[in-house]
């Protein structure tokens, strides 16, 4: 019988959203690689590969689900029962392990593009201070709240990842009294009452409602409920049932996702749209044990290859663009980003980072 999402099943779909975020970045747009011509096929042409590659943006909500799930799995388990003394010193350690690998990869890029001269610095502000402030809020991962510049714009999730441990207390608690109908509620009415409307791609609040599901799927032990939901008169007829309703509804998705208003409602491209994708692999095809592992092992590395796919994308673009076939260029951006951020992690443990960053989270 399941339960929960194990640890390697988390990872697993950190995994997935780390594949279609490389995707994503190479193909969403035809500037991304009119420069390199990469070859299309006659099914994959490069229009449908666009439109694919637009629809990978379903990365992010990945990362926010399990984020919304692991931090309520966490945070539900305090021996203070929530007082504010343990809320305070749960929020600083998960703060801290969030954000600490983050920390080594962008100082040391930061240093790196310095000493090669990659990077002009007068774009950072006009002032020594002010470029300071501006780079020193890039490293520590806050220039997306802050509206400052960043060395790689896809950093900006880490300011998310911040904002939703910040939050997930006050949610968990609305979670808790209210229930998850009138949460979902709540965060879809806000932004239309007060005439916010879409916040954009870049925004934390944007993913909120997967962010929120994450919890729910917990709370609510939603894929234990499904795993065992029959719909058929057997269990073998019932399973071929959701595989084949699961996977429709992952077409349709993908089908409907450009098709359909982001602007108007954003929920079903960051928060639908995904929960179905997470539901098909939990129940599906996590079951084929390569997979699941393979994904599971690059779900590990997946903050690293985040931080360094766009360096090796764009400073290495004549070789890595040169392979020919569209196809193979996210798999050599991966390949060469995974082996990176191995030795750098390799290099975290050797230089004694993870020591300093255990006693920074308050463990001897």
């Amino acid at each position: 019988m399941k339960k929960e999402l194990t640890r390697e099943e988390s990872s697993a779909i950190k995994g997935v959203a780390i594949l279609l975020m490389i995707f994503h970045h190479c193909f969403r747009t035809e500037k991304k690689f009119a420069a390199y011509s990469p070859i299309f096929t006659a099914f994959f042409t490069e229009s449908r590969v666009i439109s694919l590659a637009k629809w990978a943006k379903i990365c992010v909500p990945l990362f926010a689900f399990v984020s919304g799930y692991g931090l309520l799995y966490g945070y539900r388990k305090l021996k203070g029962k929530e007082k504010r003394e343990e809320i305070s010193s749960w929020e600083r350690k998960h703060l801290i392990s969030t954000m600490s690998g983050y920390w080594f990869v962008a100082v040391l890029s930061y240093i790196l593009m310095a000493l090669v001269g990659a990077v002009s610095f007068s774009k950072w502000g006009n002032t020594w201070l002010e470029k300071l402030i501006n780079i020193l809020a890039d490293c520590i991962g806050i220039s997306n709240l802050l509206g400052t510049r960043s060395l790689r714009g896809a950093w900006w999730y880490m300011g998310a990842a911040v904002f939703f441990i910040v939050i997930l207390p006050v949610m968990a608690y609305c979670l808790k009294k209210a229930g998850g109908g009138l949460c979902v509620m709540f965060l879809f009415l806000l932004p239309r009452v007060f005439g916010l409307g879409y916040m954009g791609g870049r925004n934390a609040y944007s993913f909120l409602m997967i962010f929120l599901f994450g919890m729910m799927a917990y709370e609510y032990r939603v894929f234990e409920r499904f795993h065992n939901l029959q719909l058929g008169k057997s269990k073998k007829i019932s399973d071929i049932q959701k595989f084949l309703l699961l996977f429709l509804l992952v077409l349709a998705g993908v089908w409907s996702y450009g098709k359909v208003s982001v602007k108007l409602i954003w929920e079903y491209h960051y928060a639908v749209i995904p929960f179905v994708l997470i539901l098909f692999l939990e129940e599906f095809a996590f079951r084929i044990t390569w997979i699941r592992k393979i994904a599971a092992f690059l779900g590990r590395y997946s903050l690293y290859i985040w931080l360094l796919h766009t360096f090796v994308r764009d400073y290495l673009g004549k070789y890595v663009w040169s392979v020919g076939y569209f196809w193979l260029v996210p798999i050599e951006i991966l390949l060469l980003s995974l082996i990176m951020g191995m030795i750098l992690d390799v290099f975290r443990k050797v230089s004694g980072y993870d020591k300093l960053v255990k006693r920074l989270e308050g463990e001897k």
